[in-house]
């Protein structure tokens, strides 16, 4: 079993109905010129791409009264059609009708008892030059490089080497009920038979506590975390469970050529400088710019 990071255990307890952890993408494909593309093939050529990543094929299995985090095991009972899906948009609402399926799509979560990933399969009468791909995958299964391995795995217009492609995959059994016992009699008998340890650990966190406090005494603003002073903007509202999709587009030669111009920025810099550029346009036309700045969290990699 591969259990998971304390980082990607927190994504899986952050997420609620309000808030799913996961992280997709809406992709835009023109039909091949000498065939087209139905969902059959579509459906096909993913299946025969699955054995990229091991995402695909395992899921989660929790540790008796969250003793420990979760791992990954193989889903002895996969079946494709529970994460492959397909819909025709018919009639003349073809851009609202398609908003609906990604706002629908993005706003459910996934289901924790399967691999973490959905893909959406969807065309269009109006547009039959074209189809459309919804991906999605939980951010406790992948990070921003996996995701683009994956993608690029699954999407390079190169046909990859045969032993690349090659799945001989079959599901490692076992028994989950005893695995998750086992696991979690050890981390009992550790901690029952290390009392000098779990005093040690109560010892130094009182310490770090109480020298936290005394730190937050000696400063004189008493003031909380930069993420907490964020002003008021119209922003700051309950979030639902429904979800809106919005995007904007922008060539990425563009981007390039003002990086370029600013010697020692990167794209992420540009990018982020459009971003904030916009908001910001956005609170003046509205009059609701605050006079404080406000409070950005960027993800960064690990790697």
């Amino acid at each position: 079993m591969h259990r998971l990071s304390n980082l990607d255990a927190s994504f899986l307890h952050l997420e609620s109905a309000r808030s799913p952890m996961h992280i997709g993408c809406t992709l835009t494909f023109s039909q091949p010129k000498n065939k087209t593309m139905t969902f059959e093939q579509f459906k096909s050529h993913i299946q025969s791409h699955l054995s990229i990543s091991p995402v695909f094929r395992k899921k989660l299995a929790t540790q008796i009264l969250d003793l420990d985090r979760p791992a990954w095991l193989d889903d002895e009972s996969f079946d494709i059609d529970q994460h492959l899906f397909h819909t025709s948009l018919k009639g003349e609402l073809h851009e609202h009708d398609k908003k609906q399926v990604i706002n629908q799509f993005f706003s459910r979560a996934l289901n924790h008892h399967r691999p973490l990933w959905e893909i959406m399969y969807m065309e269009s009468e109006n547009k039959p030059d074209e189809f459309f791909v919804l991906l999605k995958f939980h951010h406790a299964a992948v990070d921003g490089m996996s995701a683009e391995h994956i993608l690029a795995g699954l999407l390079s217009p190169k046909s990859a080497p045969q032993a690349e492609l090659t799945d001989d995959w079959k599901p490692e059994h076992q028994d989950l009920p005893s695995t998750v016992y086992e696991i979690g009699s050890k981390h009992i008998q550790n901690a029952y038979r290390s009392p000098l340890k779990v005093y040690g650990l109560a010892k130094r966190l009182s310490h770090s506590i109480f020298s936290s406090q005394a730190l937050r005494m000696l400063d004189k603003e008493q003031r909380p975390p930069h993420f907490f002073t964020a002003p008021e903007t119209p922003f700051n509202q309950a979030i639902s469970k429904k979800h809106f999709f919005a995007s904007a587009h922008l060539p990425l030669y563009k981007v390039k050529e003002i990086r370029k111009a600013y010697t020692g920025s990167t794209i992420n810099d540009v990018v982020l400088a459009i971003c904030s550029g916009a908001l910001r346009k956005n609170l003046e036309t509205s009059n609701e710019l605050p006079e404080e700045s406000l409070v950005a969290m960027i993800p960064v990699s690990k790697r």
